[in-house]
């Protein structure tokens, strides 16, 4: 050009314009970053405070349950722990049938869905103590039928938030992604009884019930919002499969 300075530029070809997302084309300030957010970091955090969550829930009784059973309701040492031991069990009799059930709704319904549920359980221990002293069975047997239905949902969220994860990720970030998870579980795990005795000396037997199971209700709703169909294997990708999953070197060499 006369009195200015030529500069080459590279044409984008049209199949790879063509390929590109108009969200991308028209939003130049996206960068590389934030896609990676949205398209996996965003769904394996999610999964991740979803499964932490719940295992708070599931650990919350420790401290003040026992008590409250043995010495408020004549309870017996058996039947506190068919109440811990009964979240145990749909994990080892229900998992295998989690994953026609996830074929069926899709993970990010079947996730989201039982972490609200877990969250009614939870919230649904808080009217126990109504119960009269002398409802000793009534008490217990309401305790194991509430932990039973906990216990299978929860088998259901950490099936499908495995499965979101898998789709979602990158196969050299998969693993560490799945370590996170249970990292967060652990942590859960660790804070749920912390918790529960602080809001039992605070509140009483209902207050920890009601915080837990509230707050893991709406992080199951949040999940249907800030969850992307895409990345929750709701939509034609990748698929999550035993051998891929073996694939990722983290994860075959804890196997």
């Amino acid at each position: 050009r006369p009195g200015g300075h030529l500069v080459a530029a590279k044409s984008v070809p049209a199949k790879v314009a063509a390929s590109i997302p108009d969200s991308r084309r028209t939003r130049p300030g996206i960068t590389g970053a934030s896609m990676r957010l949205r398209s996996w970091m965003l769904p394996c955090a999610l999964c991740a405070v979803c499964c932490g969550v719940c295992d708070l829930g599931a650990s919350l009784l420790a401290p003040f349950y026992p008590d409250v059973l043995l010495k408020t309701y004549n309870g017996t040492h058996a039947g506190v722990g068919a109440v811990f031991g009964a979240s145990a069990l749909p994990g080892v009799l229900l998992t295998p049938f989690t994953i026609p059930l996830m074929a069926r709704t899709g993970p990010r319904a079947l996730m989201c869905s039982t972490v609200v549920l877990q969250g009614a359980c939870i919230a649904a221990f808080s009217f126990l103590h109504l119960l009269p002293p002398s409802s000793t069975t009534p008490f217990v047997a309401a305790s194991v039928a509430l932990r039973l239905v906990q216990g299978s949902a929860a088998a259901c969220t950490e099936t499908a938030a495995g499965s979101i994860i898998l789709r979602a990720a990158p196969d050299e970030a998969a693993g560490s992604a799945l370590g996170v998870v249970e990292a967060l579980r652990g942590v859960g795990s660790l804070l749920g009884p912390l918790l529960g005795g602080f809001l039992y000396d605070t509140g009483g037997f209902a207050l920890p019930f009601q915080v837990a199971g509230g707050t893991a209700a709406l992080i199951g709703v949040g999940g249907f919002a800030l969850l992307p169909r895409s990345s929750a294997g709701e939509a034609p990708g990748r698929s999550a499969s035993i051998a891929r999953l073996l694939h990722i070197p983290a994860v075959f060499a804890g196997s």
